[in-house]
């Protein structure tokens, strides 16, 4: 969370809540185009040329920490999901390809919760 209210930390509420975030559940050439209008964003065109290709699909396999969901899906996406005409494809032995240093702090993350050295710009009451 990183909104601020002035100079001071927000207030704010542990609640018992499941959050899916569905902001990357795009076809790879979906995604591939909204990459491309954040790179505008901060690049220039010889930037984009060099480094982003027309013909470049996204892949998914550069995320360093994904996992398949095996749930369900909240009843607001479900119908998206079931739309879907791709295939998500993800190398998990990606995670082993990490800094042994990104794979410990993952590790004690996902058994712990803790995020170590995270920036926190709430307060909880």
């Amino acid at each position: 969370m990183s909104f601020r209210k002035g100079d001071r930390k927000l207030y704010c509420k542990l609640v018992d809540a499941t959050i899916h975030h569905y902001g990357w559940v795009k076809d790879p050439r979906t995604q591939t185009e909204k990459r491309k209008a954040f790179e505008k964003l901060w690049h220039d065109d010889n930037w984009m040329e060099e480094n982003i290709k027309d013909e470049s699909v996204f892949n998914y396999s550069s995320i360093d920490s994904v996992k398949k969901f095996t749930g369900n899906h909240p009843a607001v996406i479900a119908d998206r999901i079931k739309k879907t005409n791709w295939t998500f494809e993800f190398d998990p032995t990606l995670s082993s390809k990490l800094p042994l240093k990104k794979r410990l702090l993952n590790w004690f993350y996902q058994t712990t919760g803790i995020h170590i050295g995270e920036f926190k710009n709430y307060q909880i009451r």
